[in-house]
């Protein structure tokens, strides 16, 4: 068994992106120096002084099953704020999951996670913003020599607890599948294709000129190389 645990701070705006633009399946990543597609919001910044933290556990049986559990809580103050009116949200969240590799050649995977974030002074009061954030996904992966396929399902779905009486709420539910299959060329190269499909309905996409149910597709080739780093031998 391993526990994890850590202390952090400059992220309290953290529940602006999700309560802005809904889930999004990428992987682009966030920005220490920048916004994740919020330019106008700078996503790292302390409001409070106060640290957040995360802590977790993972538990193992043999080497076929392994189980992990993680909180988080940035304690953040929901009231604050700075001059350029960056708002400190109250996100916390708790996530399990688990893989299982029953074969050298099947790998299973599952996670799900549950929580909440929070912006505006008044707690839980018509001034105040809550949103409840939940989702899941399960994964099946298949190996057999240099080939392997994957196919993943996510399903998320955030609900506005709360808000400023808005014309519509926040809400945001929606589903994806995801195929990919990898190709091993040799001890440095592999190939990959993905396709992804995700249904989503979220009504802020109206400020856009949206319709608020939108099904996105992608499909993508890459080719990846792999290395070693190998350090030097220290001298006896």
């Amino acid at each position: 068994m391993a526990f994890i645990a850590a202390a952090y701070g400059w992220n309290d705006p953290a529940g602006a992106v999700i309560a802005g633009r809904g889930f999004a399946l990428t992987d682009r990543p966030s920005l220490l120096l920048g916004g994740l597609g919020h330019s106008h919001e700078h996503l790292y910044t302390e409001l409070d002084g106060r640290a957040g933290y995360y802590a977790g556990v993972a538990w193992r049986h043999g080497e076929a099953l392994e189980v992990r559990a993680l909180h988080y809580d940035n304690r953040a103050d929901p009231g604050a704020h700075n001059s350029r009116l960056d708002f400190a949200w109250e996100t916390r969240f708790t996530s399990v999951g688990l893989r299982y590799e029953p074969t050298d050649r099947v790998t299973l995977m599952a996670q799900h996670l549950d929580g909440k974030t929070y912006v505006g002074p008044d707690s839980a009061g018509p001034n105040q913003f809550a949103l409840r954030v939940q989702a899941w996904y399960a994964l099946a992966s298949y190996e057999r020599g240099p080939h392997r396929v994957s196919v993943r399902y996510d399903h998320f779905a955030n609900r506005q607890d709360r808000g400023f009486d808005p014309d519509y709420t926040a809400d945001d539910a929606g589903h994806a599948l995801t195929v990919a299959w990898f190709e091993r060329l040799d001890e440095h190269w592999e190939f990959v294709a993905e396709v992804l499909r995700v249904r989503s309905i979220f009504p802020p996409r109206f400020d856009f000129n949206i319709g608020p149910g939108v099904t996105d597709r992608q499909a993508q080739l890459a080719v990846r190389y792999w290395f070693k780093v190998q350090a030097g031998t220290p001298p006896n």
